[in-house]
C-alpha cells in the first residue's frame, strides 16, 4: 500500500461524487458518523454545511474536533482520512434587521458555496434549487482545520 502524494490527494478528493463520511462526537464522548456532500476550497481544504441544529451541527459546536473519510468502493481501492477540526467560516444570515454590507456579503458566499457542493453532487441544472433550499437561518459553513492526514492508494494492486 502507498500513500498519496499531495496533487493526488486533491484530485482524488475532486473527483466524481465521492461521499464524506464525517466523524463527530457526542455528548457521551461516542462517535456519530454520517454521510457529507463536500467541496474543496482554493487551498484544498475540505468545506461543508449543515444546520446548528443537527446532531452534527451539535456536535462540532461543543466539540470541533472530526475526521472524514472518503473511500473509492471499487478495485483496487483506494480512501483518504483527514483527522483535524471543523471551523466555522460562515453562518447564513438574513431578515431586515441585517444592516451592514459585510454580513449581506457573507450571506451571498454563503449561497456560493452551496451551490458549488450542490452542483458537485446533482448537476448545474439543480444546484441553484438545492443551494436554496439548505440555506436558511442557522444554516453553518465549516472549513476542516487538517492536523492529520492517511492515505492509501491502489490497496488491493498487489
Amino acid at each position: 500500500m502507498t500513500a498519496m502524494s499531495k496533487n493526488e490527494l486533491v484530485s482524488f478528493l475532486s473527483q466524481g461524487t465521492f461521499t464524506a463520511k464525517l466523524a463527530t462526537v457526542k455528548e457521551d464522548g461516542s462517535p456519530h458518523v454520517v454521510p457529507l456532500w463536500f467541496v474543496l476550497d482554493d487551498e484544498d481544504n475540505i468545506i461543508f454545511g449543515t444546520e446548528t441544529s443537527s446532531v452534527k451541527g451539535k456536535n462540532i459546536q461543543r466539540d470541533p474536533r472530526i475526521s472524514i473519510c472518503v473511500d473509492y468502493q471499487e478495485y483496487p481501492y483506494s480512501f483518504v482520512t483527514i483527522f483535524g477540526e471543523a471551523e466555522c467560516f460562515r453562518r447564513y444570515r438574513e431578515g431586515p434587521d441585517i444592516q451592514d454590507k459585510k454580513t449581506l456579503d457573507e450571506s451571498n458566499d454563503f449561497l456560493h458555496w452551496m451551490r458549488k457542493i450542490s452542483a458537485r453532487y446533482v448537476g448545474s441544472e439543480k444546484a441553484d434549487r438545492y443551494a436554496k433550499r439548505n440555506t436558511t437561518e442557522g444554516a453553518v459553513l465549516y472549513r476542516l482545520k487538517s492536523q492529520h492526514v492517511v492515505s492509501e492508494k491502489v490497496i488491493a494492486d498487489w
